[in-house]
């Protein structure tokens, strides 16, 4: 995400958060927010709602915030299970709106669904088109907003991002980089590995 001047909010993390076999809903789990990142007045600069969507007010500065939660099961007695929610807001890159002539170079395109089956299908992060920007970066971040990869040169053969080394979660990709014409360009977003 990036700093913005609205309100932002997340897709649901509870995606993410399994109970058994079952994602949590406000019908089955009770939510409690037990610590987290806050402002200079001491309120928490994340907010969750029972949806499992996380808010992050307007004008929130640029760096790494976190919420660390609760779910509890309304029936039985199986034990609360805690989470750590991450939100990496990167500065905001201002970019001068450009009419591309017909000659312009390629979007890149992420595909963000990794498989860590070593199968050889889906086993890495492809880039669409990086090899046509010779000035990049590519930063992979886990959840907790730890950088778990970073290259220069990524190349979608032998200098990629592995998904069979790291654990099935979401992370959150940035990839920096020139076009032809020496502008910067960062694109930003998500991906999952899965098991």
């Amino acid at each position: 995400m990036t700093v913005s001047a609205t309100t932002l909010t997340t897709p649901s993390i509870f995606n993410n958060d399994l109970l058994g076999t079952e994602t949590p809903t406000s019908k089955t789990v009770v939510l409690k927010v037990i610590r987290g990142s806050k402002d200079a007045e001491n309120n928490f600069l994340l907010s969750i709602n029972l949806k499992g969507q996380l808010t992050v007010p307007a004008h929130t500065p640029a760096g790494t915030y976190y919420l660390h939660y609760q779910l509890c099961l309304l029936k039985g007695n199986a034990p609360c299970a805690t989470a750590t929610a991450t939100v990496v807001l990167l500065s905001e890159v201002t970019t001068p709106p450009v009419i591309a002539p017909e000659s312009a170079q390629p979007s890149l395109v992420v595909y963000n669904g990794l498989s860590a089956q070593s199968i050889g299908i889906n086993d890495h992060l492809h880039i669409k088109n990086i090899e046509l920007y010779s000035q990049h970066s590519v930063c992979i971040f886990n959840r907790n907003g730890q950088k778990v990869f970073e290259s220069s040169s990524y190349n979608n053969i032998t200098n990629v991002f592995r998904a069979n080394s790291q654990t099935e979660s979401i992370y959150f990709y940035l990839i920096q980089y020139l076009d032809a014409k020496n502008q910067p360009h960062s694109l930003s977003g998500y991906l999952y590995i899965k098991k």
